[in-house]
């Protein structure tokens, strides 16, 4: 099995992805990476987050993880299905091809969290 921190290495890099007000998270992710010589990016936004801005972000950034609400992981679900509705799989794609998405603060919506796990996304869920 093997701790939480068994999952980090030096290879990984993570999208700093919360507004500032996520204080903590944004403070131990950045902690931790400096702790084992990981990559944090800092994506700075002029708009309130979505779940295109993220993608957009992911793609950009070619980071390995990132750590996020629930309610983003319901956005980006809500995306997901729109398009594979019309055909494209772009932001599954891009979540499919992440190390793991680290989500807490709220309880994460059983059918979100079932959709995304069946499609191979691995998501380490942190309440608290």
């Amino acid at each position: 099995a093997g701790s939480v921190g068994s999952f980090w290495s030096q290879q990984d890099s993570s999208l700093a992805f919360l507004p500032l007000f996520h204080g903590y998270t944004l403070l131990s992710q950045i902690l931790r990476n400096l702790t084992i010589g990981a990559r944090t990016v800092l994506f700075q936004q002029a708009q309130s987050p979505s779940a295109a801005s993220l993608v957009q972000a992911l793609l950009q950034t070619k980071v390995s993880f990132f750590c996020c609400v629930p309610w983003m992981l319901k956005l980006l679900h809500d995306q997901i299905l729109a398009e594979q509705a019309k055909g494209s799989s772009t932001s599954l794609r891009v979540l499919q091809n992440l190390r793991f998405i680290i989500t807490g603060g709220a309880l994460l919506d059983h059918s979100t969290g079932n959709f995304l796990t069946a499609h191979k996304i691995k998501i380490l869920t942190f309440l608290g």
